[in-house]
């Protein structure tokens, strides 16, 4: 079965070698490899499943963005699957118009296939939209711009962690670490957003175009530009035992529990608000560092 859409509209450690091959044969390797990575991950096919993947690793094995979204699309047929869609440094105050149907994302080569020929939503924010598919989609993604920051209630990952349904929500990281893993700013702006948003004085103006061709008036508080510990996560969550792993010859696999990441990290911020600072960080007054409005890219 296709999926591609038209462009109009806790388990044990295990490895899984899959050897370089020729075109036909890598088709069949990802569709199969995907299947049985996701199964030795225990990833439940009828939940929610975030990807964030750095392709490289994959993609020096032969393998092909197209062809393995399509793998996590089948794998995923009973459920939904979201990628973020990214446009943080592409609109800005100097480029403040964000078109849901033709802003690129700026996540990785996955994430912008997965935009353009898979996904059939894309939520409506200027720096932190996310792609989905699936049953779920709509109900996730169709809320973002009713808050003022990345990850606010209505956003997916307000929505996951508020919500009490049973179908479980894992993320799973490829080729990459918890560094790239949204739901963790989801405390930071409940817990202290003073510290991990920028002033509400240096918010920006945006337009949002929505896949129908419908604007509105956005007003963003984005995330301080902080340098961040989440790969402490990592460690956290394996001491847990709450990790599942796995890998394709060196590129690792990666599945956790969206809920119990976001409350590991709640728990750790209620502790100690400035945990997410490198411990380098802690002599460099801290008190003063929330600061100032600093222009992208500085």
């Amino acid at each position: 079965t296709r999926y591609r859409r038209s462009k109009h509209t806790s388990a044990p450690d295990r490895l899984l070698i899959v050897p370089r091959t020729g075109h036909a044969a890598t088709q069949m390797n990802e569709a199969s490899a995907i299947r049985r990575i996701l199964e030795t991950l225990e990833v439940p096919g009828d939940g929610v499943l975030q990807v964030h993947a750095s392709f490289r690793g994959l993609s020096q094995m032969g393998w092909r963005p197209d062809a393995t979204c399509e793998a996590l699309v089948d794998f995923m047929r009973d459920g939904t699957l979201l990628m973020p869609a990214m446009s943080w440094s592409i609109v800005t105050p100097q480029h403040p118009v964000f078109d849901a149907r033709s802003t690129p994302c700026q996540t990785g080569v996955l994430s912008e296939t997965f935009r353009t020929d898979f996904a059939s939503h894309r939520s409506l924010h200027p720096t932190h939209s996310v792609c989905g598919i699936g049953r779920r989609a709509d109900e996730l993604l169709s809320g973002h711009a009713l808050d003022g920051t990345p990850c606010g209630n209505g956003s997916p990952y307000g929505i996951i962690n508020g919500d009490d349904t049973p179908n479980e929500v894992f993320v799973l990281l490829i080729g990459a670490g918890f560094e790239c893993c949204t739901a963790i700013h989801r405390p930071e702006e409940v817990v202290s957003p003073d510290i991990y948003l920028q002033p509400t004085e240096c918010s920006e103006d945006y337009r949002l175009i929505d896949l129908s061709g419908r604007e509105i008036k956005f007003s963003l508080r984005r995330h301080a530009r902080r340098v961040r510990d989440f790969q402490q996560y990592g460690h956290i969550l394996n001491a847990q035992g709450a990790l599942r792993l796995s890998a394709i010859s060196d590129v690792g696999f990666i599945a956790t529990d969206m809920r119990h990441l976001m409350n590991v990290v709640f728990d750790r911020l209620s502790k100690d608000k400035y945990a997410h600072f490198p411990r380098w960080a802690y002599g460099l007054g801290i008190e003063d560092q929330s600061g100032s409005c600093r222009p992208i890219g500085t």
